[in-house]
């Protein structure tokens, strides 16, 4: 057992993770709830099993199901979030992130509304709370005079309550998201 907490604990660097991909469970029933979407599960159990991958064609249909289930540009932000916190939460430390484009602006999502939800998303996390030293890290970022005019700036703490989505900013800092990969055809139409 020691070996697989020696594992664990080494720092890693998660290349080519798709955003939709690491869609949670859980996640996944919300998206389908907010867009009114029928899906074939109800419960995070039935999603897992789902998510149990049996071919090629079976891989295209969970993607396919969860991209059906994005009808908001604003979803993304949660997406984006809850990658970047499993990765944290995996001891990633570098992180090359993945984003197919095409396949939601064909849909009629409006590409820089995606991205600036991205950017929001992976700017969520609070690794001050983890490491108990918030108090110190706001005071660091208020003498660092950074404007709080830019919001891509100042991350945000974002707990999953019934409540909803956001809860109130505290003190924070965030992981960057090193790469922001594109994929799919030419841009120049977007």
């Amino acid at each position: 057992m020691e070996s697989l907490e020696n594992i664990r604990a080494l720092p890693k660097a998660e290349q080519h993770i798709h955003i939709v991909g690491s869609t949670k469970p859980e996640t996944l029933l919300w998206l389908a709830e907010v867009g009114d979407k029928k899906v074939p599960f109800n419960t995070v159990e039935d999603v897992k099993n789902f998510f149990s991958y049996t071919d090629f064609n079976h891989f295209i249909r969970v993607y396919s199901t969860v991209l059906d289930c994005i009808t908001q540009e604003s979803q993304f932000e949660r997406l984006a979030y809850e990658m970047v916190l499993a990765c944290y939460h995996s001891n990633v430390w570098d992180i090359e992130a993945s984003f197919s484009a095409p396949d939601h602006v064909l849909k009629g999502l409006d590409y820089g509304n995606m991205l600036d939800a991205i950017n929001r998303g992976y700017r969520l996390i609070d690794t001050a709370q983890v490491y108990g030293n918030e108090k110190e890290i706001g005071k660091a970022i208020i003498k660092s005079n950074i404007p709080n005019k830019e919001p891509a700036h100042w991350p945000a703490v974002v707990s999953h309550d019934p409540t909803g989505f956001r809860s109130k900013p505290r003190n924070f800092i965030y992981i960057p998201v090193c790469l922001l990969l594109f994929h799919g055809q030419s841009f120049a139409s977007f």
